[in-house]
């Protein structure tokens, strides 16, 4: 999915970045779980890989668990609207039941979508170095290995000329700034911003809108189709010449070649016929419906 079509797309409300939904579809991406454990943890790409972190009665966000247990630990991910003690206290529970059933400390990641309440709980957090000022940690020497939090308050303003994001950054800023569309975020042209919502629109729309696309081409090549045998027996009844019925069926049979060419072999004539009424690609994103159809005439 290209950058420019990115700019003409809108995800629904239920499934903007920072809700339960998307934010467990992106982080579950393979791309995103490359772009976190190789910022945590300096892993290659493909070492880890989604673990279950569904346990009785408690149920975590998102675990990744690498391919390398002896080398590389589990990594737990929690976004959370609101980071209090309630919550922090619920963190530690997800993460001593990594170390139950995983025999191993979990590197903790929260990223906050709307707030630290009270704000004054901050204070407890540390900065975790010069270089990732937005990073802070709280203290698990017992239940994890390190625990790092980045929220709206542990941004500063500054960081908002860094460019190119960095890209645990650039993460936290998607799912903070809530945006339907890329073209309404502060960072458009990141490269880690462009590619989340890549993700989030690709991981959308062939459980919904593909659907849609599918059903209208469908739904267009048969409407085209029935008019051409309309039209063939139309010819017949009326007794008109076998050379007039012959260019319908040939013209029928040049539509459905070119039809399989763009849809099966995602290719094209280039003598493709304007007069018939050809289905639009299927593409990820919502497309515009044809309005008009084949009439009569045009055969």
């Amino acid at each position: 999915m290209s950058h420019h079509n990115l700019l003409t797309m809108t995800l629904p409300l239920e499934y903007i970045p920072g809700c339960d939904k998307m934010s467990r579809m992106v982080l579950k991406h393979q791309d995103v779980v490359d772009l976190i454990t190789k910022e945590l943890l300096n892993s290659p790409n493909g070492t880890y890989t989604l673990a279950d972190g569904d346990w009785n009665n408690l149920r975590c966000d998102v675990l990744y668990m690498s391919k390398l247990p002896l080398s590389f630990p589990p990594v737990l991910i929690e976004v959370q609207n609101t980071i209090n003690n309630l919550f922090l206290q619920r963190l530690v529970s997800y993460s001593l039941t990594v170390v139950k059933t995983y025999h191993a400390l979990p590197v903790v990641l929260v990223l906050g979508a709307k707030k630290i309440s009270p704000v004054s709980l901050i204070l407890d957090f540390n900065k975790q170095s010069e270089q990732k000022p937005w990073l802070l940690t709280i203290p698990s020497l017992i239940w994890a290995r390190r625990c790092l939090i980045i929220s709206k308050e542990t941004i500063p303003d500054s960081i908002y000329y860094t460019n190119p994001l960095n890209p645990l950054l650039g993460l936290s800023l998607f799912l903070l700034e809530q945006q339907p569309s890329l073209h309404r975020h502060t960072y458009s042209e990141d490269p880690t911003i462009i590619l989340l919502y890549q993700i989030a629109f690709a991981q959308l729309y062939p459980q919904e809108t593909y659907q849609q696309n599918f059903q209208s081409a469908v739904e267009t090549i048969c409407s085209t189709n029935k008019r051409l045998f309309e039209s063939i027996l139309d010819k017949v009844n009326s007794k008109e010449p076998l050379n007039k019925i012959r260019r319908i069926c040939e013209k029928g049979i040049h539509y459905n070649d070119e039809v399989k060419a763009r849809i099966v072999d995602d290719s094209a004539s280039s003598q493709s016929s304007d007069e018939l009424d050809f289905p639009e690609p299927l593409p990820m994103g919502p497309q515009s419906k044809r309005t008009h159809t084949m009439v009569d005439e045009d055969i």
